[in-house]
């Protein structure tokens, strides 16, 4: 066995020199192997130490061809040095290489192995193309691993926690882990491939992007409980012929909604969700007409009333219903058993009735209702006196609780206790959005009337802080969204000046 320990950062190893199966380097360090003018075939060779890149150079006659490499170092790379390019690539070889569980950092590019295996499930840093069209079992990806460090790989578990948005553009993924804490995952815009089973212990919803086709008519669920999402696409071809389709890796199935759906407006599956924990989803359509999965290819209707509204009102996980009678709300709780328990809501103006519920829960006066404390939104315009069409159902004060916006008339229900709820007028109409990435939900608030936008940003001690963010008369509309995917918040305001 013919070893070299040195500190030198450029190696040369060709006909000429010794056969060497270990090289230890005190630095990182490039290894040139070939570049004569016959190939080489060299049996065993190992890097200890620091480690670095394994530089395959072109011989005249011949091909270079490393049969067993293994990294058991510090970085672990593989390059061809000179003349590269696909017509060449039979002339540099690697026949296995194993990257052991001393590895920390992996640059290009393993692509031309033909056997690798690797210790790790995560490293320090993987620089770009790396483990491009390589197989993998496990990997775990953070915010060191380059964008196209996996491009056209074969992964078959890979966990993106520590990088949520980390681009899925392998060939193929089996199991996409994307970390406990994660309710709802974005897929990436710049997909290439859809991971076979996402895995995540609060995982329920999946967002993918717009550039998926159909992507305004769809939406998830794993139909037969394997874990494996499916896509349920739905549109409308004209007022007779509406379908559904549930696609999965291994079928396609569709379903004609022709004639059963009621209203002859636009109309697309808005949202696919078991909303009574049976087992069983149901698919919702954009004018609220529902169709219940019957397990055998099927689909019945499910009357709901008119301008119902889907919410977790007790925060107990379980769905309940919010329907309009006449001027009455009322809210139909899930029972445990599969029962509903209807109740009508209170609505009060009085601010005595804020003031006594927060002193119950809290000992203090108004500290659950930032808004009323703050008085701007309160004192802003007169509370409606009825409420038949609640747009929203989002937790405002962060009680735990939702509250209930009409963005249609302008006014808020804040929950200040079981079925009692406090109107208050709405300055403006709410997009509810993590703006300052804390992973506390604030809210942008757009007063059509006053053409002015306010940013809302909840703050630790409760309250939230109140900014202008634009006062213009011609903003005509407001959207709250990652555009350039960037990880924050953008705010599109279009200007209309016809």
């Amino acid at each position: 066995m013919q070893k070299l320990t040195t500190q030198v950062t450029s190696i040369v190893l060709n006909n000429k020199s010794p056969l060497l199966t270990e090289i230890e380097t005190e630095k990182e360090a490039t290894i040139n192997i070939g570049g004569s003018d016959t190939g080489l075939s060299v049996p065993t060779l190992t890097v200890k130490g620091a480690g670095g890149t394994i530089s395959l150079n072109y011989a005249t006659e011949g091909i270079v061809y490393l049969q067993d490499l293994v990294f058991d170092c510090d970085t672990a790379g593989i390059t061809r040095a000179s003349r590269t390019g696909y017509e060449y690539a039979d002339l540099y070889r690697v026949g296995k290489a194993t990257l052991t569980e001393n590895v920390k950092v992996v640059k290009a590019s393993f692509s031309m192995v033909e056997e690798l295996a690797v210790a790790n499930e995560e490293f320090e840093r993987i620089y770009d193309n790396a483990f491009s069209s390589c197989n993998l079992e496990r990997l775990k990806v953070n915010s060191n691993t380059g964008s196209t460090a996996l491009q056209n790989a074969v992964i078959g578990w890979l966990d993106v926690s520590e990088n949520i948005e980390y681009p899925l553009n392998m060939q193929s993924i089996g199991t996409l882990y994307v970390g406990d804490d994660v309710v709802t995952y974005y897929i990436p815009k710049d997909y290439t491939t859809i991971p076979e089973k996402f895995e995540g212990a609060s995982l329920l919803t999946l967002v993918y992007p717009e550039n998926m086709a159909g992507v305004k008519y769809s939406s998830w669920y794993d139909f037969d409980g394997d874990g494996i999402m499916s896509i349920v696409n739905g549109y409308e071809y004209n007022y007779n012929e509406n379908y559904g389709n549930v696609y999965s890796p291994d079928i396609e199935y569709e379903y004609s909604f022709g004639g059963k759906l009621d209203s002859n407006v636009s109309k697309w599956i808005s949202r696919t969700v078991d909303y009574d924990n049976s087992g069983v989803p149901t698919i919702f359509f954009s004018n609220k007409d529902a169709f219940k999965y019957d397990g055998d290819g099927g689909f019945n209707k499910v009357e709901f009333p008119e301008g119902y509204l889907l919410l977790d009102a007790d925060n107990n996980g379980l769905t309940d219903i919010l329907t309009a009678e006449g001027s009455d709300l009322y809210i139909n709780y899930r029972q445990t058993d599969g029962d509903y328990m209807k109740s009508k809501l209170r609505l009060t103006t009085n601010k005595e009735d804020v003031y006594n519920a927060t002193y119950q829960v809290s000992g203090n006066w108004g500290d659950n209702l930032p808004s009323l404390s703050d008085g701007w939104m309160i004192w802003g315009s007169t509370s409606p006196s009825s409420y038949t069409d609640i747009t929203l159902a989002v937790d405002l004060n962060k009680d735990g609780i939702p509250d209930l916006i009409d963005n249609n008339i302008g006014g808020i229900l804040y929950n200040i206790g079981g079925t009692d709820y406090y109107s208050s007028p709405e300055k403006g109409e709410i997009h509810q959005c993590d703006l300052n990435g804390d992973g506390v939900l604030d809210y942008v608030l757009f007063d059509d009337s006053e053409s002015k936008v306010y940013l809302m940003m909840y703050q630790q001690d409760g309250s939230y802080s109140q900014q202008l963010l634009i006062e213009n008369n011609s903003v005509s509309n407001l959207w709250c969204k990652d555009f350039d995917h960037d990880g924050d918040i953008d705010i599109l305001l279009p200007i209309d000046y016809t």
